[in-house]
């Protein structure tokens, strides 16, 4: 805890190299386990992790990815958890901060590539799945659905009874836009019915509300591009009146305001 709050003050004084110096001699120095040759061991390592996601969570990411790939490149002995989370971590950064595609799709493929025996499939499924969705992604983002696709069913199926249903729900919600980006709108919108009914435990989260509606006005633009109109405005009124009935749990929420607008233009092109 001492180590925790003495890295943000100093962090908020704005010297950031500093920091990290401050913070990687704590690492090496008061690290029971540390061991010969300059490495640091797993325990070592773990605290290095910690470090890197306060850095991540406080916006300071390429400075997190970095400290982070130090600490891993001077470690030995990591377990495979330890090492598909390092690829994950980057991966992270690299699509969702850099939005550098190259990138991430080799770290996304580094993480599929250590599943290299049947054991280490079986005992880690949710990462297994986690890093078949993780590619899918990147293949998604170069507009290569049918690849995609194949990576989103794959994971799905790799991972459908050791994931929680919130978790299924995203999968069904990518396959979802697959399928509605290839023109197949009837079976888009299963899949994002499919993904509603899976998050329908994750209410509590503002960002599965987000997706929740999101969700209800992309059946209604399914079943408009199918020129099932009928079917599309009723889906549209779901989406404002589950707007409407979670505004006050969230009316903190800057983007709350703009919901209905978009929500009103849709359905005024039916």
């Amino acid at each position: 805890m001492f180590i925790y709050k003495s890295f943000r003050q100093i962090w908020l004084s704005g010297n950031i190299q500093g920091c990290l110096l401050f913070v990687y001699f704590l690492l090496i120095t008061t690290s029971c386990g540390q061991q010969s040759k300059g490495f640091l061991s797993s325990s070592a390592y773990n605290k290095a992790v910690d470090t890197a996601t306060i850095m991540y969570d406080n916006g300071h990411h390429k400075a997190a990815v970095n400290y982070l790939d130090s600490a891993f490149r001077h470690s030995s002995n990591l377990s495979f958890k330890q090492v598909y989370n390092y690829y994950y971590f980057i991966y992270n950064y690299a699509s969702h901060i850099k939005a550098d595609r190259k990138m991430a799709l080799l770290y996304a493929d580094s993480m599929l590539n250590i599943f290299d025996t049947p054991e280490k499939k079986l005992k880690f499924t949710s990462e297994y799945g986690q890093a078949h969705l993780a590619k899918g992604d990147v293949l998604f983002d170069e507009h290569r659905y049918n690849e995609a696709y194949g990576y989103f069913y794959e994971g799905k199926v790799i991972a459908n009874n050791n994931l929680d249903e919130c978790t299924m729900g995203d999968y069904s919600y990518r396959m979802g836009m697959i399928l509605y980006k290839q023109e197949h709108y009837s079976r888009a919108a299963v899949y994002f019915k499919k993904s509603f009914d899976e998050t329908r435990s994750c209410e509590g989260n503002f960002n599965y509300f987000y997706r929740r509606q999101e969700l209800l006005n992309n059946i209604g633009l399914s079943y408009s591009k199918m020129l099932m109109n009928d079917s599309a405005m009723y889906f549209y009124n779901k989406a404002l009146d589950y707007i409407n009935e979670n505004t006050a749990r969230f009316k903190d929420r800057p983007q709350m305001g703009k919901y209905p607008r978009v929500l009103y233009m849709a359905i005024w092109l039916i």
